[in-house]
């Protein structure tokens, strides 16, 4: 992938992402003031503490992402081939030319995945942080 193809990829993933997170931020809004309207609880309240609650939990999600490895299927053949045949995983020349192919990949789709995971947190984290702000502005 050349560097124009990635770079648009990348801002493409930011601006997709970023767009769940406002999708998110309006369900979250509608679930978090029907909750406090059972409950009889501040509304500006429990939408950015439901916003800081959705964005840590979905950060969890971010870390598999990053570690993610898209596997080359020439390294899984190696790893599969039986050592009876004379291929062994742990003295075939092979192997390091194909994990060095193979970890070019695992920076691919899971890695920037796993980045715009953390970009959906983040703006969640700041629309909730602008929220709880104004709260306590108001004097909430």
């Amino acid at each position: 992938m050349n560097e124009r193809k990635k770079l648009k990829y990348i801002l493409y993933g930011i601006k997709r992402y970023s767009l769940y997170a406002l999708i998110a931020a309006a369900a979250l809004s509608v679930i978090a003031s029907v909750y406090s309207l059972i409950k009889h609880s501040p509304v500006m309240k429990n939408i950015y503490t439901s916003f800081y609650y959705f964005g840590a939990f979905s950060l969890i999600f971010a870390v598999p992402q990053l570690y993610k490895r898209n596997e080359d299927p020439k390294l899984r053949r190696v790893r599969a081939s039986n050592p009876i045949d004379g291929a062994n995983i742990f003295k075939n020349p092979y192997v390091e030319e194909a994990m060095l192919e193979s970890f070019e990949e695992f920076k691919g789709e899971g890695f920037w995945t796993g980045i715009f995971i953390v970009v959906f947190c983040l703006v969640l984290f700041l629309l909730g942080f602008l929220l709880e702000s104004i709260y306590f502005y108001l004097g909430g």
